[in-house]
């Protein structure tokens, strides 16, 4: 392990991306030899629902926290005396692109359920068609 570290150090741009593939490695070798049944973890897991849901918000939001005060950091360092207004314009811009995301998953949803009920009435339509064939070729 420390062998790829100091590889690690010959390419420090990689040194982050080649931890965090280690870590996961580690998590799931962990996750791994930790299941005995899926099962068993699935009964489990949906035993615990509300603890997971309050754990999962608590860790969602330290996240932002933490990926906010960094966003804010830098916005700072780079603005010299403004960092408060260039740290709220990193906030509005996260908000903007938030609301922008949202629309356009919201533009896709119903794009795809109006492609799903097109090809329900032309299946619908293509059917009736083939029913006239059908009952014509049958009078004569």
């Amino acid at each position: 392990m420390f062998g790829v570290l100091r590889l690690a150090d010959r390419y420090r741009h990689l040194r982050s991306v080649i931890l965090t593939g280690l870590l996961l490695a580690v998590g799931t070798a962990v996750g791994l030899a930790a299941a005995d049944d899926i099962s068993q973890a699935q009964s489990e897991a949906g035993e615990n629902t509300g603890e997971l849901g309050v754990g999962g918000a608590i860790a969602l939001l330290v996240v932002l926290l933490i990926a906010y005060y960094r966003g804010g950091s830098v916005a700072g360092r780079m603005a010299r005396f403004n960092g408060l207004r260039q740290a709220v314009a990193v906030w509005i811009w996260a908000v903007v692109i938030t609301v922008a995301t949202a629309g356009a998953i919201v533009a896709l949803v119903l794009a795809l359920i109006a492609a799903l009920v097109g090809a329900i009435l032309g299946g619908l339509a293509g059917m009736r068609f083939h029913r006239r064939v059908d009952r014509t070729g049958l009078d004569h």
